[in-house]
């Protein structure tokens, strides 16, 4: 799954949850009825969400619970990293690490990276090969 940059703001976020990860329901419906807009810039976007606050809060004191990376095969890698603050989804932050313009080949991607936090709130390391 590479993420498109051309979705929805929701489709990109849910693309960065991918991996199973505790108490990721909560975010994923947090997500289900979230507004959300950009902010974007040469080398890094903001998606910003509005959440509804009566829904249950992302239990963890963590602001990021989830981030995802990107490696191409040549070429910088890009950082996708999910805000949350007071136990809502605040921000997904997409930043090309490298400083140059936030665009890629989805065909260039040789290996996705992610790192979320376990039932213990310690950090959980997964890759795999595209």
């Amino acid at each position: 799954m590479i993420v498109d940059l051309r979705n929805s703001d929701v489709e990109i976020t849910k693309e960065v949850i991918a991996p199973d990860f505790p108490y990721k329901d909560i975010i994923k419906e947090q997500l289900s009825s979230a507004a959300s807009f950009r902010e974007s810039y040469f080398d890094y976007m903001f998606i910003h969400f509005e959440i509804d606050h009566s829904l249950l809060p992302y239990p963890f004191p963590k602001r990021v619970p989830v981030s995802m990376q990107y490696y191409f095969k040549e070429g910088c890698p890009v950082d996708f990293l999910l805000h949350i603050v007071n136990g809502y989804v605040s921000v997904l932050e997409i930043v090309n690490v490298a400083g140059e313009e936030l665009t890629f080949d989805k065909s260039d991607v040789t290996k996705i990276s992610f790192i979320f936090k376990n039932n213990e709130g310690d950090d959980v390391h997964s890759e795999y090969i595209v």
